[in-house]
């Protein structure tokens, strides 16, 4: 067969222009569009970070109803005969407050739904126990047992919200998080901490990052619900799910912030310059931050539309992920001794016994890539490659060191043979 076009170079010519042209535009185009590709790397970090330890307190197993009463004894009252149906009851002292009413902190759920909406600032500041003396040590399987809070390794922190007190527990090398040998999958008891505590209370828990605002979502939290006057113990585990992602101009257009201290922040910069200055019900804050009378507001039961307003606004603020997330996954496996104990019960953090999940967001096309893919183009169209570049540039460092004696080059020496004896040859160069 015969292609009478081939005998046209002009025509060729366009033809590889034209396609070469098309080639290129493509990968400009991928290039310019900063495409992102996906990693998953399944690993046991080494060294292992010891990750920090939220414990949540209900408000209603830690709020002093006695003195509370003292405060609002109408509202109180009438909630407690409501709860448990004693219209016909009289209280109008502490003493039959406590006769009729002591039994309010058991109602752990169920008070969330109407004590938030009764308390302010001050009343969860002043009328709650401290539950950070309920824990009393903390200690390193690794070292010989000390108190890492005594020795300033370990510290507890106190928050709190409109429904419940949170401490969290860190422990750190100077400012660097606290990191040990990882012993997953040598079997034994690898524990890597330690915690010595008297709650009796039920309670909920989560490892978190250090770096990030305490969350709030009880999906998040380990329910514990301790058996009374008996020892126990709680083997904890964790897991890690890191996220990285690329900032603009790529598509993930990440950012290095955290989202929910954000929007935290946001809400509450709000809600705190109305007239009646409220926090978010769901808003972790610290102690002896805001006034006493400052009360706390949930967005559903607000009939003014002016919290869902704003978390519209707050909302648009965070819509663009974290270019580094860290999410910790909790388990744990509780022990109940049978005979009664007055000891401290132990909670015990182990060694991961699953890898991390690594999601590694990588440019789907880089410069360097774009640039040997743009060279193999023009070498298929038009035979530009780097081979032959190479080659010519090397034979031009030869010549230089190429030399002429006398119209002749010098060249490698060349060995010759001469027989001296039997059986022996001696190199001659010439």
């Amino acid at each position: 067969m015969k292609f009478k076009f081939l005998k046209d170079r002009p025509k060729i010519w366009i033809c590889c222009f034209i396609l070469c042209a098309f080639q290129s535009y493509d990968l400009i185009k991928n290039f310019i569009e900063f495409d992102v590709r996906s990693e998953i790397i399944y690993n046991f970090s080494q060294p292992l970070e010891v990750p920090d330890i939220d414990f949540f307190f209900p408000i209603a197993t830690l709020l002093n109803f006695s003195a509370y009463y003292q405060r609002r004894p109408t509202e109180l009252v009438y909630l407690c005969k409501i709860l448990f149906n004693k219209p016909n009851v009289t209280i109008n002292s502490v003493q039959e407050f406590d006769q009729h009413c002591s039994n309010l902190s058991l109602l752990v759920t169920q008070s969330t739904s109407w004590l938030p909406a009764m308390l302010t600032v001050g009343d969860v500041e002043e009328l709650t126990q401290d539950p950070r003396e309920l824990i009393d040590e903390i200690y390193s399987f690794n070292d010989i047992r000390k108190n890492l809070f005594e020795t300033k390794v370990c510290t507890k922190n106190r928050f709190f919200n409109g429904v419940g007190v949170y401490v969290r527990i860190s422990c750190r090398n100077g400012s660097l998080p606290l990191t040990r040998e990882n012993t997953s999958g040598l079997g034994g008891n690898n524990f890597i901490l330690g915690i010595k505590n008297r709650i009796q209370k039920p309670f909920l828990f989560r490892f978190a990052s250090g770096e990030r605002i305490i969350a709030t979502q009880a999906s998040r939290y380990v329910f514990v619900n301790p058996p009374n006057n008996k020892y126990y113990t709680i083997i904890s585990y964790f897991s890690r799910q890191v996220t990285t992602s690329l900032p603009w101009p790529y598509k993930t257009k990440c950012l290095h912030y955290d989202k929910d201290k954000s929007l935290n922040q946001c809400m509450n910069k709000h809600l705190l310059n109305l007239s009646n200055p409220t926090l978010s019900l769901d808003a972790v804050i610290q102690f002896n931050q805001h006034p006493k009378n400052t009360r706390f507001t949930n967005g559903l039961l607000d009939s003014t539309g002016a919290f869902m307003n704003f978390l519209n606004q707050c909302s648009k603020l965070i819509d663009k992920p974290e270019c580094y997330e860290v999410i910790y996954h909790t388990s744990a496996k509780i022990y109940i001794d049978q005979e009664s104990s007055g000891s401290s019960s132990t909670f015990a953090v182990d060694v991961p016994i699953e890898p991390d999940v690594n999601f590694i967001a990588h440019e789907k096309l880089t410069l360097i890539e774009l640039l040997v893919a743009s060279y193999s183009v023009l070498g298929v169209y038009f035979g530009v490659t780097v081979y032959d570049k190479l080659k010519l540039r090397l034979q031009d460092v030869n010549k230089c060191f190429t030399k002429s004696d006398n119209g002749q080059k010098l060249g490698p020496k060349k060995r010759a043979f001469i027989i001296v004896g039997p059986n022996r040859e001696v190199p001659l160069y010439y």
